[in-house]
């Protein structure tokens, strides 16, 4: 990402939504405020149908991390509130959110 790009990004209040698959990092989504990402994620995990698992992590912000978790109740057997590991923490920085799931057998 150019300095020009991030610095336009944070003016305009971008957040990036990443997905990985496969092992690689793609863009899902761009969205212009924090409420509009944190909707997004919620309605993604929502798509994926039933779930035996679902984990929520955050990078200092467990109280967002709680309330999306709380939103998605419904859609997994077993939920997980964490905060992300340093390595994570130190490329996202603080205030970020991730979910991961693991599809309930059909």
């Amino acid at each position: 990402m150019t300095a020009l790009r991030a610095f336009l990004g944070e003016m305009l209040q971008i957040k990036p939504l990443l997905a990985l698959a496969d092992g690689e990092v793609l863009p899902f989504a761009r969205l212009r405020t924090r409420a509009k990402a944190r909707q997004a994620l919620v309605d993604w995990v929502d798509g994926l149908g039933r779930l035996e698992s679902l984990a929520v992590m955050h990078t200092a912000c467990a109280g967002e991390a709680n309330e999306v978790a709380g939103q998605l109740a419904d859609r997994a057997e077993e939920r997980v509130v964490a905060e992300a590991t340093t390595v994570l923490g130190t490329h996202v920085g603080p205030g970020a959110l991730a979910a991961a799931a693991v599809l309930a057998a059909p």
